[in-house]
């Protein structure tokens, strides 16, 4: 559910916010001023990941899953409210940055919130699997995320085409809440808590303590990130400047690639139970080379999960 939101503003931004939130008669500045507006958000998601890993291990990870899902639907159904620079100015792209650092602080905290919950209530033989399971949410976000933009396309015109899939997350945040408000807490975290071993600053001692591994994980996310949003938001802007094929095209072709999405990350999950998650992760890493693929993506929940636990990057 937040994935939809992170990435209908991905699209959002490579097809209608560089002539909408910008003064400018060039639509290639247009649209890089919008893609300054998207890195923002990526530029904040490590402090939502320090704050769920913070608060996460002090107060519990459900209670970080509530409010991160908060963060981020206020942030998006805000944008579709958001006034144009021919109403407002200056304002208005102002407005837009400020939405997008809550969406990316919100998604943050989600993203290694979701993925430790889920390692956290598996079964030790079974951890490949069930990290691959938040990471469904990726393909199914997209999918979701190009599918409104197609329906509202088709049912709109004007500024509605962009925002009514914003103003449409109010339905997905409330799922969200009700699902949320509903599961249990981690069985690790509980563990802790009973043996006293809160501490006051665990994501500072990680840190301190765990910065290499930190640093590796970086470092394996680089190029499986990149690639996937230079398809998922660069190449909608691209085809529409360079005057290939309609912008619509391009979302098909995404929802396909999404869809395979949903069955191989579970796919490749399973097989880590079986084989290990450095050899998954490395054929991955190797047939992905820069493109748009879903076969690496379980495996940095993981990696992730282990991390935020302060432990090295070796094979479990």
């Amino acid at each position: 559910m937040e994935n939809y939101d992170f990435f209908i503003y991905g699209t959002a931004s490579a097809a209608y916010f560089g002539d909408t939130f910008f003064h400018t008669d060039d639509a290639v500045v247009g649209v890089l001023a919008s893609f300054a507006t998207l890195a923002v958000g990526f530029f904040f998601r490590p402090l939502g990941g320090y704050l769920a890993g913070h608060y996460g291990d002090r107060l519990g990870r459900k209670r970080v899953l509530v409010w991160s899902l908060a963060a981020m639907g206020i942030g998006t159904i805000l944008i579709g409210f958001l006034p144009t620079y021919a109403q407002v100015g200056v304002f208005a792209p102002i407005l837009l940055v400020l939405l997008r650092v809550l969406q990316g602080i919100g998604l943050g905290a989600e993203w290694g919130g979701a993925v430790l919950m889920a390692v956290e209530h598996a079964p030790a033989h079974r951890r490949g699997f069930f990290g691959a399971v938040p990471q469904v949410g990726i393909p199914a976000g997209l999918l979701l995320a190009n599918g409104a933009f197609l329906l509202s396309d088709t049912l709109f015109t004007g500024d509605w085409v962009w925002r009514a899939p914003f103003l449409a997350s109010v339905i997905m945040v409330a799922a969200g809440l009700f699902i949320r408000l509903k599961i249990t807490e981690s069985p690790e975290f509980e563990a802790m808590a009973a043996r006293g071993e809160i501490r006051k600053t665990p994501a500072l001692d990680v840190l301190k303590n765990d910065w290499r591994s930190i640093l590796q994980v970086l470092g394996l996310r680089l190029a499986e990130t990149g690639g996937y949003y230079i398809t998922t938001s660069f190449v909608v802007a691209y085809v529409g400047l360079a005057a290939i094929t309609d912008k619509s095209n391009v979302l098909i072709g995404t929802l396909v690639g999404s869809t395979i999405g949903l069955v191989s990350h579970l796919i490749y999950g399973a097989l880590s139970d079986r084989v290990g998650r450095k050899p998954v992760y490395f054929i991955g890493s190797a047939v992905s080379t820069g493109q748009r693929n879903s076969s690496v993506s379980f495996s940095d929940g993981v990696m992730n999960c282990r991390v935020l636990r302060g432990r090295p990057l070796r094979e479990s």
